[in-house]
């Protein structure tokens, strides 16, 4: 967290800079260089240095890290659906079983 933004000092863990705009971290957040509220977008991070704003409530973001999704940026939910985008087929690997006494 930088102690300074754009020569404003900000108050550590309460405020942070954005491309020389600062923000409050109880609300706001850094999304590539646009500070947004966190209670109205969401951050989707491309994971190649980009990253694009969406609305949560009716978008979802598949470029996650955690799940191989066949789908990548964002996309637009059906109405009725929880979500638009779809994992890959690939399985994950079953933990193996301790044998022996």
């Amino acid at each position: 967290q930088p102690d300074t933004c754009k020569g404003k000092p900000l108050k550590k863990g309460y405020e942070s800079c954005c491309s020389g705009t600062p923000f409050e971290l109880k609300s706001s957040a850094c999304c590539g260089t646009i500070p947004f509220y966190t209670a109205q977008l969401g951050c989707c991070n491309h994971g190649d240095g980009t990253a694009t704003l969406y609305d949560p409530l009716s978008q979802n973001c598949c470029d996650d890290e955690f799940a191989e999704n066949k789908e990548e940026g964002i996309c637009d939910v059906p109405h009725g659906e929880t979500s638009c985008c779809q994992l890959t087929g690939r399985r994950r690997r079953q933990r193996r079983r301790r044998t022996g006494a």
